[in-house]
């Protein structure tokens, strides 16, 4: 196969290169030094936190094989180095981490609290490519804990409460994350099926399918009305920080109960825009 000129010049600059030493050098030495001084802290950090094997991995930085992690306590502003959500508050792990520390994957459990507050507690396996500008993540959890009370600081924009359990899966990149969820909580069975993307001050779902039965709002929120509610929601909506919330949906009811009073079916579309 014949050998490409930058080949060639690439070959010609390492065989001229063969016997010079950088040991010595000033701009060497103290590029060393500033590399061991910043490295140094996390890896001691890391293995504070288990047991297992750290290796440098060129420019994705730290890479662990089978590193046991026994008890990890993190502050979420750390967590957000890696991973940009906006939880608050604090991250507890406890379980196994893979790969390099830009594609890692943790398996074991997860424990998220904020002042206080109920925690969300999780179980399973999780991945994260962080390599690029828009960060991916992977995972299959069972929740033990989903607080929506706990994660209110964090996205104010939940305006129920109550706790939920279930089975949460996620495939994709942050401008359009697959999530599928079967979760059981106070107001019953939820399944979903949705495209959320979360990309700055903009977040919102590309589409949404999410089936419930027996759903009572005021178990989520005691202003809201007692229901026994069996149907189905679709739709798509945008919450921009700088910009007034948009959405639109199909709600469809099967026979169900608001406040004592029997509703047969009911097929509505409902909208959310700025009114200016």
């Amino acid at each position: 196969m014949p050998i490409s000129r930058q080949a060639r010049i690439t070959r010609t600059a390492i065989y001229l290169a063969r016997h010079i030493r950088l040991d010595g050098l000033a701009e060497f030495e103290a590029e060393k030094d500033l590399i061991g001084r910043e490295v140094r802290p996390i890896v001691d950090k890391v293995l504070e936190m288990g047991d297992g094997d750290v290796a440098l991995a060129g420019p994705d930085g730290l890479a662990f094989q089978d590193f046991a992690v026994r008890s990890a306590r993190l502050d979420m502003g750390t967590v957000r180095r890696l991973v940009p959500l906006d939880l608050l508050g604090t991250l507890q792990a406890a379980g196994t981490l893979n790969g390099p520390w830009k594609q890692a994957e943790f398996s074991g459990s997860l424990r998220q609290q904020q002042a206080g507050l109920p925690a969300t507690l999780a179980r399973g396996v999780l991945r994260v490519d962080a390599r690029g500008d828009t960060l991916g993540l992977w995972a299959n959890l069972s929740l033990d804990s989903l607080s929506l009370d706990g994660l209110r600081p964090s996205y104010p924009a939940i305006a129920v409460g109550g706790a939920f359990a279930g089975d949460v899966r996620l495939a994709g990149f942050l401008d359009s994350l697959d999530l599928h969820a079967q979760l059981t909580g106070p107001a019953d069975d939820i399944t979903g099926h949705v495209a959320v993307f979360l990309l700055g001050p903009r977040r919102g779902v590309h589409w949404l399918d999410t089936r419930f039965a027996q759903l009572d709002l005021h178990r989520l929120d005691a202003g809201w009305p007692r229901t026994d509610l069996t149907g189905r929601l679709s739709g798509s909506a945008t919450l921009d920080t700088l910009a007034a919330p948009r959405a639109r949906g199909l709600l469809e009811l099967a026979r169900s109960v608001v406040e004592g009073m029997t509703v047969d079916s009911l097929r509505a579309r409902v909208a959310l825009a700025d009114s200016t």
